[in-house]
């Protein structure tokens, strides 16, 4: 998937040592366009004194170079405000600062409509409801790995299930909080992501859901089992709501913080939870009298 930001032409600059023994100290500054992978250098006609003291961070520092600066700033706003749809490559832009009439541009507009157009159809647009399989997928897969993990000698308490679900699933929340952080609308990120996402949140999945049921069964007494088990599907769908409250709340948060911040919530939250349930299992081991 091609950024935005590739189709963008950008414009930096750096310092270029002068080949003459008189100006030992002195440089030349240079300004780099890149555009689609490509560069081209253009002198801007600036000389730089002394470097140690004069540059930093690609431009001049302090008051005395207002005008060189102002300079080079000019030169970055022109090149950067070309409609880049008619640039093939950074050395046409060279060519268009440098003098280049219009009838020179690499493109016509027909040409820019025929070149998006082929693009298009090139490339294979991957849509959010192509994911929902990854749960089912993780299910098959892991299933039996944790069938076999509860029926061996390592088989932890129900406690610790519950408490390696929410931990598990936390890491999901993690791996989005990560991959969300610092985009800004238009900017496309990696689907590893989302895939990892799925991964951990089906992992957390298949230690919670089979284990709940069970213990249900389990220690409920036997009068009472069919009404418990309406009680715990009526918490199940007591969290759906709460989760579509919350999740309805990502563009509040996401203006007055970021999108980071509204994944990182949910990262924290069933962290603590996890390790909360966890510190209570010898507790709750003691008030199952036995039953595993």
């Amino acid at each position: 998937m091609r950024s935005k930001l590739e189709s963008k032409i950008s414009v930096t600059f750096f310092l270029k040592k002068i080949s003459l023994k008189s100006e030992v100290k002195k440089k030349a500054v240079y300004a780099t366009i890149a555009f689609k992978g490509t560069s081209a250098k253009i002198s801007t006609g600036i000389k730089c004194e002394d470097p140690e003291k004069d540059w930093k961070a690609g431009m001049f520092e302090g008051k005395n170079f207002t005008d060189e600066i102002h300079k080079l700033l000019s030169i970055r706003k022109e090149i950067e405000s070309y409609d880049s749809r008619f640039f093939k490559s950074a050395d046409h832009a060279k060519a268009v600062f440098n003098g280049a009439e219009d009838s020179d541009l690499p493109m016509t507009i027909l040409e820019v409509l025929d070149e998006k157009y082929e693009e298009k159809k090139s490339e294979v647009e991957i849509t959010v409801s192509w994911f929902s399989i990854l749960n089912s997928f993780f299910i098959i897969l892991f299933a039996s790995f944790f069938s076999k993990w509860w029926e061996s000698k390592y088989n932890p308490s129900a406690a610790t299930k519950y408490a390696l679900g929410l931990i598990i699933m936390s890491f999901g929340f993690g791996f989005l909080a990560f991959g969300s952080m610092g985009i800004v609308e238009g900017v496309k990120v990696s689907m590893i992501w989302l895939i990892l996402a799925y991964l951990f949140h089906t992992l957390g999945e298949l230690c919670l859901s089979p284990v709940g049921l069970s213990y249900v069964s389990k220690l409920v007494p036997p009068r009472m089992i069919a009404l418990m088990f309406g009680m715990y599907y009526l918490a199940v769908a007591i969290g759906n709501k709460s989760a579509a409250v919350l999740g309805g709340q990502i563009e509040n948060i996401t203006e007055h913080y970021s999108l980071s911040t509204f994944f990182l919530i949910f990262t924290i939250v069933p962290l603590i939870a996890g390790l909360f349930v966890y510190t209570l299992n010898p507790l709750l081991k003691k008030l199952m009298h036995g039953v595993n």
